[in-house]
């Protein structure tokens, strides 16, 4: 899944959305204004799968998304202000389009949960839906409706094992590490899938830890980064794009013709251009030029020979090796000759 999750990025990367918490953050104002101004207008938003296919309301399968999480207090708006910082602070570690990976995989896992209760609800629990007749159809409504909430629980999790070590003010007064506070949400879930008898909760709560364990816990390489390595990536993207623009000029050390790289911990001499890692992250790592790409491309053992190649002319370098080859037999045939 690692592999493929890679590949995934190298291609859609560039479509990610970018501050995606704080476009969260105005939605839920938005529904939260909706709710209030207009009451009525919230049962058309719904996730209904009926409605959807009979009645071809194909709008419920994005609007539900508008649906406030729970009741407007003052607890519900420190919550707000606590994901829309661990939300900040996972999109700047894992980068955007991995932090929009794991909110549109927990969207559609919430989908998922909703369209198995539909099927095997009324079937388990009949007393939580209303079935009635219409059109010739037996309708099966489900009272309980799917919101993003449980979204916001796989979020606070995500951060907990993100930053296991980082330590928030329980009460503001009480401080406390997040891998402790994570371990007990965790366990408190658990224990709640085998005593709360709601269908509902049971299945909403299974697809919120699929999308933990199954794009943090099984992909941990691909979405966990410590905080040296996600300000490596920013500095080297930085130069990259400055020497795009012609603006990032290369030192040189001690008079020498040896390129150095500016990092957070100093001058490096060597970098991987896939990673990014210098020799001032793993004095144990060894770098290497690779022979076929065009230019004086530098790569660590791990990436040297696992990489796309850097092609100027991918045309001209074909003749040139196409040129090459015919040479190398002619060459050959003259000795034999000879």
């Amino acid at each position: 899944m690692y592999n493929f999750l890679i590949k995934l990025e190298r291609k859609f990367a560039r479509y990610s959305i970018r501050n995606l918490t704080n476009i969260m953050m105005v939605i839920y104002a938005i529904s939260y204004i909706i709710e209030i101004a207009t009451p009525e207008l919230m049962p058309y938003l719904y996730f209904n799968l009926y409605d959807i296919i009979y009645h071809y309301q194909f709008w419920r399968i994005i609007s539900w998304v508008l649906l406030p999480p729970e009741a407007l207090d003052i607890f519900i708006i420190f919550m707000f202000i606590f994901y829309w910082h661990a939300g900040n602070s996972l999109e700047r570690s894992w980068g955007a389009f991995r932090y929009n990976v794991f909110i549109f995989s927990g969207i559609i896992f919430m989908m998922i949960g909703a369209i198995l209760l539909y099927f095997i609800g009324p079937h388990v629990y009949p007393e939580i839906f209303e079935v009635s007749k219409e059109y010739g159809y037996e309708v099966i409504y489900t009272s309980h409706h799917v919101s993003t909430s449980y979204v916001n629980f796989s979020l606070f999790l995500a951060y907990a094992i993100t930053y296991p070590e980082l330590e928030i003010y329980f009460m503001m007064l009480i401080p406390i590490k997040m891998k402790y506070i994570g371990f007990a949400y965790g366990t408190y879930i658990l224990y709640s899938l085998f005593k709360v008898d709601d269908l509902m909760y049971r299945v909403y709560t299974v697809m919120t830890l699929l999308n933990v364990i199954l794009l943090v816990v099984v992909s941990r390489k691909f979405f966990l980064t410590t905080p040296e390595e996600s300000r490596r990536r920013y500095v080297f993207k930085k130069e990259i794009r400055e020497g795009m623009k012609g603006k990032y000029k290369p030192k040189k050390v001690d008079g020498s013709n040896v390129v150095s790289f500016a990092t957070g911990k100093g001058l490096a001499r060597h970098r991987c251009v896939v990673c990014g890692r210098t020799e001032l992250d793993d004095p144990n790592l060894e770098f290497r030029f690779c022979s076929q790409c065009d230019g004086e491309y530098e790569y660590c053992l791990e990436h040297l020979h696992n990489h796309v190649h850097i092609k100027k002319n991918p045309v001209a370098s074909s003749e040139e090796g196409d040129s090459k080859e015919t040479k190398t037999a002619e060459s050959s045939q003259s000795d034999n000759n000879s």
